[in-house]
């Protein structure tokens, strides 16, 4: 195409053709100008306007109407899917708005994905199905932060734990979601219920997480803290081989309450003596306003809350404080 002729096409606008198929339709600029709101004047500058553009006439002007010609009748059927196209163009791009459609990608690690995820993933495709919901597999917790931050996962799970330091989390918005504790899991120590210090299982041997893994880094700092060395008889970063192994009687394991399943042979004991936390938070990119993050956020709430329903009743013991709960920002919602 001659490089003049493509700048010229270039200055074309969806105005100009809107105008030259409104004087086709009406046979005059008055009427045109009428129906699409302008001046007679405004809509003859911009017939002016195309016809300087395009390098041809579009219509024969006399003193008292005007006649397309025949570049103009061409003109007039062309851009009739021209037309089409920026009205599908406009519709599509008003579902994405509205999150109707659009693409999601979620990512998670640990028991947060075992538990939450499926449930928030059933959520948003109920109620958006034209939409495109994936997920983004990460190795670690820490795979998740990165995923989100190099673009690749749009939201995701993440834990703070409270012996443990905050992640720095620039460039990214955390919603607080969970608020839980962790407690003891084992199967020879007794019936459920509340032990005053994790100093009460000294003497048992612990299964936990790889050497340095935030588990690791918890249980020693309690081990400290209360004036013994946890005994390490197997290592997993796996929630579900971790409850394998104090299932098989071979060592007890502290865990937050995402991780106990529903092996009803698994006792769990509560710490009533300054029991850890962990904090369950949804993150995603500050600058990333994919309207299916809300809907995401919303979802994994309703997950959250249905999970609670469920440990009230679990492992056949009541308490009186609940070990899980929403946080105090999304209750409510």
């Amino acid at each position: 195409m001659d490089a003049r002729f493509q700048s010229a096409l270039s200055t074309v606008s969806f105005t100009h053709v809107r105008a030259l198929r409104a004087v086709v339709e009406h046979g005059s600029l008055s009427s045109a100008a009428k129906d699409l709101g302008y001046t007679t004047s405004a809509i003859s500058q911009q017939i002016s306007a195309l016809e300087r553009s395009l390098g041809v006439s579009l219509f024969e002007r006399g003193p008292r109407s005007v006649r397309v010609t025949a570049a103009g009748e061409r003109m007039y059927e062309l851009s009739a899917d021209l037309l089409e196209s920026i009205a599908g163009i406009a519709d599509v791009m008003r579902g994405y708005a509205s999150a109707e459609q659009g693409v999601l990608r979620l990512t998670a690690a640990g028991s947060g994905a075992a538990q939450l995820l499926p449930r928030a993933v059933a959520g948003i495709a109920s109620k958006h199905p034209a939409a495109e919901i994936s997920l983004v597999t990460p190795g670690t917790s820490d795979s998740v932060v990165e995923s989100i931050k190099a673009g690749f996962a749009d939201i995701g799970v993440i834990y703070e734990y409270s012996p443990t330091p905050q992640q720095l989390l620039e460039g990214l918005t955390s919603t607080p979601l969970l608020h839980e504790e962790m407690v003891v899991i084992g199967r020879e120590q007794g019936p459920s219920g509340e032990r005053s210090s994790i100093r009460d299982f000294a003497e048992e041997n612990w299964v936990c997480g790889s050497k340095g893994s935030t588990q690791d880094q918890i249980l020693k700092h309690l081990g400290e803290r209360e004036g013994f060395v946890p005994r390490i008889a197997h290592r997993s970063d796996d929630p579900d081989v971790i409850r394998g192994l104090v299932n098989q009687g071979l060592g007890i394991a502290l865990v937050p309450v995402l991780s106990l399943g529903i092996d009803r042979s698994i006792h769990l004991y509560r710490l009533t003596d300054r029991p850890v936390h962990r904090r369950v938070q949804l993150l995603h990119r500050a600058t990333d306003h994919n309207p299916l993050i809300a809907s995401a956020i919303h979802a994994f709430v309703k997950a959250a809350d249905d999970y609670l329903t469920w440990t009230l009743t679990a492992f056949g013991v009541t308490f009186d404080l609940p070990m899980l709960t929403l946080d105090t920002e999304l209750q409510g919602n």
